[in-house]
C-alpha cells in the first residue's frame, strides 16, 4: 500500500516494517483524534487523559493489522483541514473525498463516500458558494484525482466482494459459538455452510437457505455487539490491564469522574450547563455517524468484530466527551496545560502495560512464542533459490520473504493431498494448529500418512525453536539450497 511505501524509506526489513507499522497505528490515530478533540472545545485535560488510557487499551493493542487505525487516521485529519473551511460546500467537499480514500482501504466506507457526494451535491445547490480561485484549483483536484482513483482502482464496494465469503466465515463462528466447537472457524466450516445453506454464492443466498439460522446469526450479532460495546468501551476510558476491575466497576467509574467533573467544572465556571457542546459539535456528531455507519452495518450483517468497532469508537469517545466534558474555559495558561500533561505522561509511563502483556490471538498455539517470526528468519537465512511453494495456513508469511516465496493457501486444497503436493509443487510445509485442524487436511487419509512419516515422501521435519510448530523441507531443497 501506499503508507507501506512510505515507511518502507525509514525500515527496509519487513518484519521490522510490519513492527514499525504496529508502533505507528497504535500511536499516530489516537493522537489525531486528540488533535481534534481540543478543536472541538472538549476539556482540554480530558481529552489527554482519554486518549492515553485509549492508547493503553487492549483493543488499541491488539488488533491486527492496522487497517482500521490507518482508515481512524485519515479520517481524524481529514476532519480536521475540512474544519478550516468555512463554507460548508468545501467541508464536505473535502470529506466526500476522504471517505472515497479510506473506502479502499475499509470497502465497506464507499457507502460512506456515496452518503457525503449526496449531501455534497444538495450543498451546492443550497449554497451556491463562490468559490476563491485556490478552491476552485483544489476542488478541481481532488475532482480530477476522484475519478483518477476510480478509474485506475475501481469501485472499493465492488471490487472485493467478500461479503458472502464474510458472512459465512462469522456464522461458522457463531454455529461454533452455538455448538461448542473449536475450531478455525474461517477455515474448516464450508461443509456446513454448504450443508446447512445449499450452497450459497451471495447473501440472498444465505437468506434463503435457511432464513432461520439466518435471522437466528443476525440477533447472536446484535447480542455480541452490546456486549463488545460495554467491554471495549469500558477499555478505553479505564483500560483493563491498568486497573484491572470487571467492565461494570469501569463503567462505574465513568460515571464518577463525569459527576466529578461536573461538580468541579461548575465551581469554578469550567461549564456552561450539561449537553452545551452537542450544540456546538451536532454537525461534526452526523459526519462521524456517516464515517461509522457502514461498520454499524457490518457488525449486525457480518459480526461485531473488533475491527468494525474501532472504527466507531472516535464517534463514542466524541460524543461522551463533548456532552460531558466541554470545556468553556479560554485559551491560556499553556505553559501549565503543557506541564499537567507531561506529569501525567510520564506517570503514565510507569502503570501503562507494554504490548507484550496482552493476549493476542494465537491460532490455537499450545504455548506463547515467536514461533513466526524465527520460522521466517530461519528461511530467510537459508537463502534458498529457486521457486519455493509454501504451504501454511498462518495467513501469508511469504509477505515477509523473499520474491521467490510464494504461498500455497491451505484453504485452496479441494482434491487428495498426493494431487494437491503434487500440482501445486509444495517444496516447504509450515506445520501448526491452524493447518492441522483444517478439515481439508484432518479428513483426506493421504494427509494424515504423511503427517506421520513425511521422510518417506522427501520431507525432513525441522524443528527451529522450542515451540510446537515447525517445518517440512524437501530434502533435495536442503541438501543443494536451491
Amino acid at each position: 500500500s501506499f503508507w507501506y511505501y512510505l515507511l518502507h524509506f525509514f525500515e527496509n526489513d519487513k518484519v521490522s516494517l510490519y513492527y514499525l507499522n504496529f508502533k505507528l497505528m497504535s500511536i499516530l490515530p489516537i493522537v489525531a483524534a486528540f488533535w481534534f478533540f481540543l478543536l472541538r472545545g472538549i476539556n482540554y485535560y480530558v481529552a489527554f487523559l482519554i486518549c492515553i488510557m485509549w492508547m493503553a487499551s487492549g483493543i488499541n493493542i491488539t488488533v491486527w493489522p492496522k487497517v482500521t487505525q490507518y482508515t481512524n487516521l485519515v479520517v481524524m485529519l481529514g476532519l480536521i483541514i475540512a474544519l478550516n473551511y468555512r463554507g460548508q460546500f468545501m467541508k464536505y467537499f473535502v470529506l466526500t473525498f476522504i471517505a472515497l480514500c479510506v473506502s479502499y482501504a475499509r470497502p465497506e466506507l464507499f457507502l460512506s463516500f456515496l452518503a457525503f457526494s449526496g449531501i455534497t451535491i444538495i450543498v451546492f445547490f443550497l449554497e451556491k458558494p463562490k468559490l476563491e480561485i485556490n478552491q476552485k484549483i483544489f476542488v478541481v483536484f481532488l475532482f480530477v484525482f476522484s475519478g483518477i482513483l476510480i478509474y485506475f482502482l475501481g469501485i472499493s464496494l465492488f471490487r472485493d466482494p467478500r461479503s458472502g465469503v464474510a458472512f459465512g466465515q462469522h456464522f461458522m463462528l457463531n454455529y461454533y459459538n452455538w455448538n461448542q466447537i473449536d475450531l478455525p472457524f474461517w477455515l474448516s466450516g464450508d461443509k456446513e455452510i454448504n450443508a446447512i445453506f445449499n450452497h450459497p454464492k451471495s447473501l440472498g443466498d444465505f437468506y434463503k437457505g435457511n432464513t432461520e439460522l439466518f435471522n437466528k446469526h443476525i440477533f447472536s450479532n446484535i447480542k455480541n455487539y452490546f456486549n463488545q460495546l460495554n467491554t471495549g468501551l469500558s477499555d478505553v476510558f479505564f483500560p483493563k490491564l491498568i486497573f484491572h476491575l470487571p467492565s461494570y466497576l469501569r463503567w462505574l467509574a465513568l460515571l464518577s469522574s463525569i459527576v466529578v467533573f461536573i461538580v468541579v467544572s461548575k465551581s469554578t465556571k469550567g461549564i456552561n450547563f450539561l449537553g452545551k457542546g452537542l450544540l456546538r459539535n451536532g454537525s461534526i456528531l452526523f459526519v462521524l455517524l456517516l464515517f461509522c455507519f457502514p461498520s454499524f452495518i457490518s457488525s449486525i450483517l457480518i459480526y461485531p468484530r473488533e475491527h468494525y468497532f474501532i472504527l466507531q469508537l472516535p464517534l463514542f469517545i466524541f460524543f461522551i466527551g463533548t456532552f460531558f466534558f466541554q470545556s468553556s474555559e479560554k485559551k491560556g495558561k499553556m505553559g501549565y496545560k503543557i506541564s499537567i500533561v507531561f506529569l501525567i505522561f510520564f506517570i503514565g509511563t510507569f502503570v501503562s502495560p507494554k504490548a507484550k502483556d496482552f493476549a493476542y490471538f494465537d491460532l490455537w498455539r499450545k504455548e506463547k512464542s515467536l514461533c513466526n517470526q524465527k520460522v521466517i528468519a530461519y528461511l530467510k537465512e537459508r537463502n534458498f533459490k529457486g521457486q519455493i511453494e509454501i504451504l501454511e495456513n498462518e495467513g501469508g508469511l511469504n509477505s515477509f520473504l523473499p520474491k521467490n516465496f510464494k504461498w500455497v493457501q491451505g484453504y485452496t486444497k479441494d482434491e487428495s493431498w498426493n494431487n494437491y503436493l503434487a500440482i501445486k509443487n509444495i517444496n516447504v510445509i509450515y506445520i501448526t494448529p491452524s493447518l492441522l485442524t483444517d478439515t481439508r487436511f484432518v479428513e483426506d487419509k493421504e494427509w494424515l500418512k504423511f503427517i506421520e512419516q513425511p521422510s518417506k515422501y522427501g520431507f525432513t521435519k525441522i524443528k527451529i525453536g522450542n515451540f510446537t510448530p515447525y517445518l517440512l523441507i524437501k530434502k533435495d531443497l536442503l541438501i543443494n539450497g536451491q
